[in-house]
């Protein structure tokens, strides 16, 4: 006799579940794979035994610890869905070991686009920040979603970039997808959750361990057609990343960089071992065969569509020349507030008008 169970009854067992720390990932996968109620998969785990603890007296998962994680699922909008549940993400299913148990802000079918993986080093240099946030903006303007996991550097670049050309992009944590990590990219976070999502096969309250950044670029790598490493140094979780893609039957692109810069070695080593440059992001489209409606001439990608300027950027763009000038002299001339001449200059610095230098320094782009 099947027992029909409620929807709060299933969270709870998949929270407890997930909490486990004696059964290791394989196994809890053929369990669920082998009960399709978590109540019942929970049961046969505990053989029986009274309330979370299983045979021999052995806990499986403290009652405390269950509800706390609940109160973060109830809290914060949490989805919990399991391998075998009908909105599992398809593409997860082939790896090695997919993730049993996913936690989820924001709208899961996103976890369905084509996508393309931004990966990078924290320790980004301006260069490889100008790189990624560039590539988020192609990615997205393709309708491509952008997939990173939400590190400081090259990962928080790509997202941005996606998110400010009004695209998707995905946020894959080595923490509970409930703690913001690094702090300072809470807001990001929020952003990512509005307009895609946020996801984690670690249970809610889960915190930052070192150990589960590497873990976790199975899924980025997974959830996307192929990897992009930005910067790098040559122990690089980027580069593991990349080594699940490639297990995966994945494309792996690499950024060249500067020839002396430490950020490089990752990439460089990748491009001798048989990635692929990218150098436009033309680059990564034809690989993947797919097509972007226009014709792949790269200065065009540059130039094509014209865009229409403000009255504001089109003043920005008249008091520039090839010259770099500072920030501060070009409100100074313009009679804008420096904030504002920021947020400006970004936008042309999107449409391939405008460069930026270190130290805040702008020129038009050369054509």
């Amino acid at each position: 006799m099947t027992t029909i169970r409620g929807e709060e009854e299933k969270v709870k067992a998949l929270v407890a579940l997930s909490l486990m720390k004696s059964l290791r990932t394989p196994a809890l996968i053929d369990l669920l794979r082998e009960h399709e109620d978590p109540v019942e998969a929970l049961e046969a785990l505990k053989g029986g035994g009274p309330g979370l603890f299983g045979e021999g007296g052995m806990e499986v998962v403290g009652k405390g610890e269950v509800e706390e994680a609940l109160k973060a699922v109830a809290e914060k909008g949490i989805r919990v869905i399991r391998i075998g549940d009908p909105n599992y993400p398809a593409l997860l299913l082939p790896l090695h070991v997919p993730p049993p148990i996913l936690f989820i802000r924001g709208d899961c079918a996103h976890l369905s686009n084509i996508s393309v993986a931004v990966v990078g080093t924290r320790g980004a240099t301006p260069y490889g920040k100008r790189v990624a946030r560039w590539l988020g903006a192609m990615m997205a303007r393709e309708g491509i979603a952008v997939v990173s996991g939400m590190a400081r550097g090259i990962d928080t670049e790509a997202h941005l970039g996606a998110l400010e050309a009004g695209g998707v992009t995905t946020a894959v944590l080595g923490t509970g997808v409930d703690i913001p990590y690094p702090r300072q990219n809470r807001k990001l976070m929020e952003r990512i959750i509005r307009s895609g999502c946020v996801i984690s096969e670690f249970p809610p309250g889960t915190p930052p361990h070192r150990w589960n950044f590497p873990q976790r670029n199975r899924i980025i790598s997974g959830l996307s057609s192929g990897v992009v490493v930005v910067e790098a140094p040559e122990k690089s979780g980027a580069l593991i990343t990349s080594s699940f893609a490639l297990e995966q039957g994945k494309s792996v692109f690499a950024v060249p960089g500067e020839i002396w810069s430490k950020q490089s070695r990752g990439p460089h080593s990748l491009l001798r071992d048989g990635a692929i440059p990218v150098t436009e992001a033309f680059d990564i489209l034809s690989a993947l065969g797919w097509s972007t409606g226009r014709t792949p001439d790269l200065d065009g990608m540059r130039t094509s569509p014209q865009p229409v300027l403000s009255d504001r950027s089109s003043r920005l763009v008249g008091l520039l020349g090839m010259a770099p000038t500072h920030v501060d002299e070009i409100a100074f001339r313009s009679g804008m507030p420096a904030a504002e001449v920021l947020s400006e200059l970004f936008q042309l610095e999107m449409m391939g008008l405008v460069e930026q230098r270190p130290g805040k320094y702008f020129q038009l782009r050369a054509t």
